[in-house]
């Protein structure tokens, strides 16, 4: 078993990411969005809109209100060896420090993985016992029984998103950090409990 000091270290010190895609057809990143919490709260952000090489489906556009129209007007860059350079640096700014995905099927298999890939870089990218899966977490608390975003966030008592307003990604990963926090939390308390 690891010592406490580490683990708490771990639940406060982290990356937490969220990624907005064209649609699971051609899971393309359109925003990339990441937090740096030390000892739990926000230091550090990167925040990345790109155009995408294909056309956001109505589905994604519906959770998150980018269209393919509206990134042209945000300034939305090109997904490059340098904009994926600059997400490789933001993640070994604190190259120890767990990197939290709420999907790590969805959102680094499908997503991330590919997009870093396609620019070269994924041997760059961060080694895999560096990231988690709110999911994942969540299936090890075994008290949550529906793994979308805003029913977990309720479970462990954050509000959930207004389902009136599009997802921000900005917003989402400080709200993923949060969650994290929180599952933490109580796996420390449950394994203290059993030791």
């Amino acid at each position: 078993k690891m010592t406490e000091a580490p683990r708490v270290a771990f639940a406060n010190n982290f990356y937490a990411l969220d990624i907005k895609t064209t649609g699971y057809v051609t899971n393309e990143p359109v925003h990339i969005s990441g937090v740096l919490f030390e000892d739990g709260k926000p230091v550090r952000y990167f925040n990345r809109y790109l155009q995408p090489e294909s056309i956001i489906t109505p589905q994604a556009y519906m959770k998150h209100g980018l269209s393919n129209r509206t990134l042209l007007g945000m300034g939305a860059v090109i997904w490059t060896k340098d904009e994926c350079l600059k997400l490789i640096n933001f993640l070994h700014a604190r190259d120890k420090y767990p990197i939290v995905l709420h999907s790590m099927e969805q959102d680094g298999n499908q997503v991330l993985w590919p997009a870093v890939r396609k620019m070269g870089f994924l041997q760059l990218l961060c080694p895999l016992h560096r990231w988690r899966c709110c999911i994942d977490l969540s299936k090890r608390l075994a008290i949550v029984d529906n793994f979308q975003f805003d029913h977990m966030l309720k479970r462990f008592g954050i509000p959930p998103r207004d389902p009136n307003k599009y997802q921000d990604g900005q917003q989402d990963a400080k709200l993923r950090g949060q969650l994290y926090m929180k599952m933490m939390t109580e796996i420390l308390r449950r394994d203290f409990d059993d030791a």
